[in-house]
């Protein structure tokens, strides 16, 4: 049983708040496994690993259900059509698998989120075709959510809001449940280091502190709805509230927890 499905077993998906829709894409998709190449700094990949989809043979079972059930759809769609790169992928899982794994190791500066490029891979495109994404790259707080911040110009939710992930976001599912895994150390995760064992100190941030704690506990808490506490604080400490360290909401609440 691959990771999504063994989480979703054990009840961890449904804990972690996860939508119908989360469940029934994640359920309906096969085994994969992420990103495990060494790459440099300067690729487009190099900061995605664990979200993005390995380039291999391995992952084929994956790659032919990406090819029928999102590129060849979206070939025939009027208002999805795959942009540069993908636009030009033939009906064989191999050729989706060999161009994200050229998308990869571009330049960073050659994936971009503007749709009126010719000559440069769309974002949106290498989230939907090689991740787990249904609708692309995982949207931000600035996205989604805000409104729901704009009145404390001094939280995390606002001062890092294009970076921290939208926890109300129903598409962002898979990211949390990702989250989760390497957090506990469960999943694909079950073999190493759990992150949230490496030196959260309880004074400096309580909040993780207490969050990986509870994984004693019968009904433990999530990291979805920890990080969705973590964007109303300050990097400050306040009376009466959790503290939680900007390196540390970032690390657990964004893509940039590498």
């Amino acid at each position: 049983m691959d990771l999504v499905k063994a989480s979703a077993a054990a009840g961890v998906f449904m804990a972690a708040g996860a939508t119908t829709y989360g469940i029934s894409v994640l359920w309906n998709m096969p085994a994969w496994k992420h990103i495990t190449e060494n790459l440099t700094s300067e690729v487009y990949a190099e900061n995605y690993k664990h979200y993005l989809v390995g380039a291999t043979d391995e992952n084929k079972g994956w790659w032919e259900w990406s090819l029928k059930n999102k590129l060849s759809k979206d070939k025939s769609s009027e208002n999805e059509k795959p942009g540069f790169g993908f636009k030009d992928v033939t009906d064989n899982w191999k050729n989706l698998k060999d161009k994200c794994g050229e998308a990869y190791k571009k330049p960073k500066g050659d994936v971009v989120s503007d749709t009126t490029t010719s000559d440069k891979y769309l974002e949106r495109d290498v989230w939907r075709y090689c991740s787990p994404s249904v609708k692309g790259k995982p949207t931000t707080v600035a996205d989604k959510d805000t409104e729901q911040y704009q009145s404390q110009t001094d939280v995390y939710g606002t001062t890092q809001k294009t970076k921290l992930i939208s926890t109300t976001d129903e598409s962002n599912d898979w990211f949390w449940q990702i989250q989760e895994d390497r957090f506990f150390g469960i999943g694909r995760y079950k073999e190493v280091t759990p992150e949230g064992s490496s030196e959260l100190d309880k004074n400096n941030d309580s909040l993780f502190h207490e969050l990986y704690e509870s994984r004693k506990k019968y009904s433990r808490s999530t990291v979805k709805g920890t990080c969705e506490i973590a964007y109303g604080l300050k990097s400050t400490k306040e009376n009466g509230k959790p503290t939680a360290t900007e390196a540390n909401v970032l690390k657990f609440c964004s893509l940039e927890g590498k």
